[in-house]
């Protein structure tokens, strides 16, 4: 599912439709490969019925009263508004830490760098800097 509200509800339905087919449930496999069968059904079907509604038809000349919509791959406002949001929220946290945690933190979980490029351009062993990195995570996760 390429959208997480439509992924979320189809595991919903999943847990609908396990939940009335329980009965058949034979024990020869786990319970939850079981389940997982469900979900991936209930999800390839939903795709299905998305990808026919996406079609259009080559007799179609355009004359419908409603205009046609196109996916552009695009965020929807709600999820712009989201992500805003959360960074937002991000800078607002960031910039309460220590400035030598908040730049390991930047350094290692926002531009991805290496701990060895870390520990040598800020002057730190990287022994010190894995104990830098823990105690920010420990000071982010108590707030």
């Amino acid at each position: 599912m390429k959208d997480r509200q439509d992924a979320e509800d189809e595991v919903q339905n999943s847990f609908f439709n396990a939940w009335r087919r329980l009965g058949t449930f034979q024990f020869e496999s786990r319970f939850s490969t079981w389940f997982r069968t469900i979900v991936m059904n209930q999800s390839l079907m939903r795709l299905r019925v998305i990808k026919r509604a996406s079609l259009q038809s080559l007799d179609d000349n355009g004359e419908s009263e409603r205009p046609k919509e196109y996916p552009t791959g695009d965020p929807s406002p709600e999820q712009s508004l989201g992500r805003t949001q959360i960074t937002e929220h991000l800078r607002a946290e960031t910039k309460r830490l220590p400035p030598l945690l908040r730049e390991v933190l930047v350094l290692r979980d926002l531009e991805e760098r290496p701990m060895e490029e870390i520990s040598a351009r800020l002057g730190i062993k990287e022994d010190r800097l894995r104990l830098i990195k823990s105690r920010t995570l420990r000071t982010a996760w108590s707030k």
